[in-house]
């Protein structure tokens, strides 16, 4: 894919793109926004130790947050992060062709326990309309158990994606645009 701002290219610069990269996993190809926010050294090392950060999260596990960031690419046209989360939940999470088509259509039956299932709608509402979000939604997700920080980390993660993914399209070749 070809950007429109210079970036650590992780095909011709392995060890570049390793320390560029730090925050994701061997076996893994970084996601392309991170690759794309490598224009800025220090944006991209501030969204490393977000992904750091919520790869440490207590409470909420790394199934969770890749179930949100593919429904995410999905409901914001990102083919490529779609591809990404859907090799990330086949490889890591067991998920199956059939699981992730059910995953875009009906997020409700998300193969989360009930508390995650719950925030999962939360933050797509949230997303979707941030003005909705009342002080009896956020009880709800503490009647679940969660700490503030919980559901703040997993409405953050939303955000921080989707600004992610609105940067990478902004400046990366659109279709038909000559390679």
């Amino acid at each position: 894919m070809r950007r429109y701002l210079s970036h650590i290219d992780p095909a011709a610069n392995p060890e570049e793109a390793a320390a560029a990269y730090f925050a994701i996993p061997a076996g893994f190809p970084p996601p392309p926004p991170l690759v794309t926010a490598s224009a800025s050294p220090g944006i991209v090392e501030l969204q490393n130790r977000q992904l750091i950060h919520f790869r440490n999260q207590e409470t909420l596990d790394a199934e969770f947050f890749a179930v949100l960031r593919y429904i995410l690419s999905d409901r914001y046209d990102a083919p490529e992060c779609l591809a990404f989360n859907a090799d990330l939940l086949k490889r890591a999470g067991g998920y199956s062709e059939e699981e992730l088509d059910g995953l875009l259509r009906e997020p409700e039956h998300a193969p989360l326990d009930d508390a995650q299932g719950a925030l999962l709608l939360f933050v797509l509402d949230l997303v979707r309309d941030p003005g909705a979000v009342r002080e009896e939604n956020v009880a709800a997700l503490r009647e679940y158990g969660f700490a503030d920080r919980d559901i703040f980390d997993a409405a953050s993660h939303a955000t921080f994606f989707i600004s992610a993914i609105t940067l990478h399209k902004a400046f990366s070749a659109k279709a038909g645009e000559d390679e």
